[in-house]
C-alpha cells in the first residue's frame, strides 16, 4: 500500500513537471510574426575568470539579462535561448544547469523573465548536430511563426575548426557540414529567414554555400568579433514585427559596430544566399583556368605556382595572430590578386561576390575585407602548423570536389614536395651586413637578394638580440623586432637603420611580432598591429598594440596563451581589453631562444602607451629575417656590434664578422 501511495505521489510530482515546463506553450500556439532563436553554447566566454575583476567573464549571461531587460510584444515574438557547453554560470536567477541543454523562454509582462521549457539528458552536446536538430524542430513546432531566426552564440574558427566549444565535451566543435545536416533535418523543407552567427571567422563562403538552402540571409564576420548587440536586435523586432532579414542583418550589424572602438579587428556582413551558387560558379571556373595554366608542362605552369603563391600571400588574410595559418583571406582580394599577378579575368568572380554581399561593415584595420572569405592553403607564418590535418577537415564542407583537388594538388606540391624545384627560393646576392653608412649615424644596415626573387618576398625584419650560453653553443635571444625595412624591389636591396632606439617597456626591449606583409606597408591606409608575450601572475599572455605613429604604439588588449605543437602561441579570438594587466602590475617580458620563450626583466606596466628609447648599452648583434610567400624562413648572416650611449645618442660599431643563423632560430 505505502509503495502504491508512493507511486502515486511520484506520478504527481512528475505531472506537476511536466505542467511546469510546458505552462507558456497555450500562448505560444498562435503564430507569431517571428520566433528567434538564440542557440548560446556558455563555454570558456562564459566560465572563464575575468583577470581584472576575478569574477566569471560572464559573457553568456551578460546576453541573457539583455534578453530580460528587452521590451517587446509576446504575441508577435517569440523568444527561445538554448543553453549548455559551459561548466559555471555567472547567472543566478534562473538557475541554468552546467550538466545539460536546457531551452528557455523569455517573455512576460512588465518585466520579461526566462522560463525553463525543455531539457535534455546530459549526453546531448551543444556542438553536436543531434542536440542542434532537436532544439530547433521543438522551438519550430512549439513556438510556431511566419518567420524565424537564428543566431548561434559562441567561438567561430572559419570553414575548417566550425563553430562552437563544448566545456562539457571535451571542447569539441560542430563542423559546418554538421551544422547544415542538423538544421536540414530540424525545418524540413523550409528556410529560416536570417541564420547569423555571434562569433569570430564565420563569414566565410564556405559556410554561406552550406546553408543557401536553409535561410534566406546570413550574417557573419570574416575575421574576429565582440558582444553581442541583441538589444538593439530584439528594439528592430520590436519596432518592425515582420521586418525582413535584409534589414533585420543591418540592425544586428550596425549594433556591433555602435560597441567597436580603435584597435578591434571589426567586420561583419550580410549575404543574400541566394546569389552564392553564382559565386560557386564563377569561382570553380577561375580554378579550372589556373589548373590549366599550371600543368603546362614548361616554365610557364611553374611560374603559375609561383604566381598564386604571390597572389594568396598578398590577400587579407584573418586571424593571422596566432601564427597558425589559419588560411582564410578576403575572397574578393584574392580575386582582384590573382587578377593582377596571374592574369586572370576573374570580373565575373568579383561581380558576383558583390551581387551577394548585400551589406559589409570593417574597422579601418580591414582595408581589403569585401564580406566574404575563402580558405585557401597559405603557410606564410613560420610554425607551420598542419594544414595536412586542415585538409582532411576542410573536405567535408568544401564548396566543390574541383576546388578540393585543386587545393590537395597545390598543398602537395608547395609543401609535401620540394616548392624549390617549382617556385624557387629567396637567395642572397650579398648576405653579409655591409655598413651603408660607416661614417655617420646612424649606423645602416643592408643585404641583396636576387631580383628574380623579390617577388617571393613576404615580410622582412631586422632582428636585434644577444648570445647567450657557451661558446660552442650560443644562443640568439631575440630582443627587438625592427619592421622599419628600406626594400628596393627594382635592385632586390634591403636596409635597415640601427640606431638602438626600439620599442621599450620600462626601459627593456620588447620583441612585437608584427602582422602585415612588405606589400601592405606600403599602403599608407594600413595601420600596423603586433602582439608581444609577457608573463602575468605566472600565466603567458599576448599583449596586442597598435601603432599609432612612427615611434609611438598603444596596447589595446591581450590574448591567453595555449600550447600547440609544442608551441606557445596566442590562444587568439575576441581580443579581450579586460584581460590586460592592469596599470602598476608586475610583468616579466619573455623573449625567445631557440623557438622557445624564456624569462626577461620583471617590469612594472606604468602606461597602456609604449614609446621607443635607447635600449641599454651593450654587446648585441643582429640579423634581416625574411619569410616567404609559402612561410619559408631565411637568415642573412648576423654581425655583432656595440650599441654604446653618449648623451643619449647611440652609435653601432660593426665588428666585420660573418656569423650563420641557426635553423632553429625562430621569432
Amino acid at each position: 500500500m505505502k509503495k502504491f501511495f508512493k507511486r502515486i505521489v511520484l506520478s504527481a510530482i512528475m505531472l506537476l513537471c511536466v505542467f511546469s515546463l510546458n505552462n507558456s506553450f497555450a500562448e505560444s500556439k498562435t503564430t507569431a510574426e517571428y520566433t528567434m532563436i538564440l542557440y548560446l553554447n556558455g563555454c570558456d566566454l562564459e566560465s572563464n575568470i575575468n583577470s581584472q575583476t576575478n569574477q566569471l567573464n560572464g559573457e553568456a549571461s551578460d546576453a541573457l539579462e539583455v534578453l530580460q531587460n528587452s521590451s517587446f510584444d509576446d504575441s508577435k515574438l517569440n523568444i527561445i535561448v538554448v543553453t549548455g557547453g559551459t561548466k559555471k554560470w555567472r547567472l543566478q536567477e534562473p538557475k541554468i544547469s552546467t550538466t545539460q541543454c536546457q531551452a528557455w523562454r523569455v517573455w512576460g509582462e512588465p518585466q520579461k523573465k526566462m522560463e525553463l521549457v525543455k531539457e535534455t539528458d546530459p549526453g546531448m552536446s551543444m556542438t553536436d548536430k543531434a542536440t542542434l536538430s532537436e532544439y530547433i524542430s521543438w522551438a519550430i513546432k512549439n513556438y510556431p511563426a511566419k518567420k524565424y531566426a537564428l543566431f548561434m552564440w559562441n567561438h567561430g574558427a572559419g570553414p575548417i575548426g566550425g563553430f562552437g566549444t563544448d566545456e562539457l565535451n571535451d571542447n569539441k566543435s560542430i563542423s559546418i557540414s554538421d551544422i547544415r545536416s542538423g538544421l536540414k533535418s530540424a525545418i524540413g523543407g523550409n528556410k529560416f529567414e536570417l541564420i547569423a552567427f555571434t562569433c569570430c571567422l564565420m563569414g566565410n563562403f564556405e559556410t554561406a554555400y552550406q546553408l543557401k538552402e536553409l535561410s534566406n540571409y546570413m550574417v557573419g564576420s570574416e575575421d574576429l568579433s565582440y558582444g553581442d548587440a541583441f538589444d538593439e536586435t530584439v528594439k528592430g523586432f520590436a519596432a518592425k514585427p515582420d521586418i525582413s532579414g535584409k534589414d533585420l542583418g543591418k540592425v544586428f550589424i550596425n549594433a556591433h559596430f555602435k560597441g567597436a572602438y580603435d584597435g578591434r579587428l571589426y567586420t561583419f556582413s550580410l549575404i543574400d544566399l541566394s546569389k552564392v551558387s553564382d559565386i560557386k560558379y564563377n569561382w570553380d571556373n577561375m580554378i579550372k583556368q589556373l589548373d590549366e595554366k599550371m600543368n603546362v608542362k614548361s616554365s610557364s605552369g611553374a611560374n603559375m605556382y609561383r604566381a598564386l603563391a604571390v597572389a594568396r600571400a598578398y590577400t587579407e588574410s584573418y586571424n593571422e595572430f596566432s601564427r597558425e595559418a589559419d588560411g582564410i583571406g578576403d575572397m574578393y582580394n584574392f580575386a582582384e590578386c590573382i587578377s593582377d599577378v596571374c592574369a586572370i579575368n576573374t570580373e565575373a568572380l568579383k561581380k558576383s561576390i558583390k551581387d551577394a554581399v548585400l551589406y559589409n561593415k570593417a574597422c579601418k584595420l580591414r582595408p581589403n575585407s569585401n564580406g566574404l572569405s575563402i580558405y585557401f592553403v597559405d603557410r606564410k607564418f613560420e610554425q607551420a602548423l598542419g594544414h595536412d590535418n586542415d585538409l582532411i577537415k576542410y573536405r567535408p564542407g568544401t564548396p566543390s570536389k574541383l576546388y578540393f583537388d585543386f587545393l590537395t594538388n597545390y598543398y602537395n606540391k608547395l609543401f609535401v614536395q620540394d616548392a624549390s624545384k617549382i617556385i624557387g627560393s629567396i637567395s642572397f646576392t650579398s648576405r653579409s651586413l655591409i655598413d651603408l653608412n660607416p661614417n655617420a649615424h646612424p649606423s645602416e644596415y643592408g643585404v641583396s637578394i636576387d631580383l628574380d626573387d623579390v617577388p617571393l618576398v613576404n615580410q622582412i625584419w631586422f632582428v636585434i638580440g644577444k648570445l647567450e650560453g657557451d661558446d660552442a653553443d650560443k644562443n640568439f635571444k631575440t630582443l627587438c623586432i625592427d619592421k622599419e625595412i628600406g626594400f628596393d624591389p627594382e635592385t632586390g636591396n634591403i636596409g635597415a637603420e640601427v640606431s638602438g632606439k626600439q620599442y621599450c617597456l620600462g626601459g627593456k626591449p620588447i620583441a612585437i611580432y608584427w602582422d602585415g606583409d612588405v606589400n601592405r606597408w606600403k599602403n599608407p591606409k594600413y595601420i600596423p598591429m603586433g602582439s608581444f608575450a609577457v608573463k602575468h601572475k605566472g600565466d603567458v599572455k599576448f599583449i596586442v598594440l597598435q601603432e599609432k605613429s612612427k615611434d609611438s604604439a598603444e596596447i589595446i588588449g591581450a590574448w591567453n596563451s595555449k600550447e600547440f605543437n609544442g608551441n606557445v602561441i596566442p590562444a587568439t579570438g575576441s581580443l579581450d581589453s579586460e584581460n590586460i594587466p592592469k596599470i602598476g602590475d608586475k610583468i616579466t617580458i619573455l623573449y625567445k631562444a631557440c623557438g622557445k620563450y624564456a624569462d626577461g626583466p620583471e617590469v612594472v606596466l606604468n602606461s597602456y602607451n609604449i614609446t621607443k628609447s635607447n635600449i641599454e648599452s651593450g654587446e648585441y648583434c643582429g640579423a634581416f629575417y625574411i619569410e616567404d610567400v609559402i612561410g619559408r624562413k631565411i637568415w642573412s648572416y648576423r654581425k655583432s656590434f656595440t650599441l654604446s650611449s653618449s648623451a643619449g645618442i647611440k652609435a653601432s660599431k660593426n665588428k666585420n664578422v660573418d656569423e650563420e643563423m641557426t635553423d632553429n632560430q625562430s621569432l
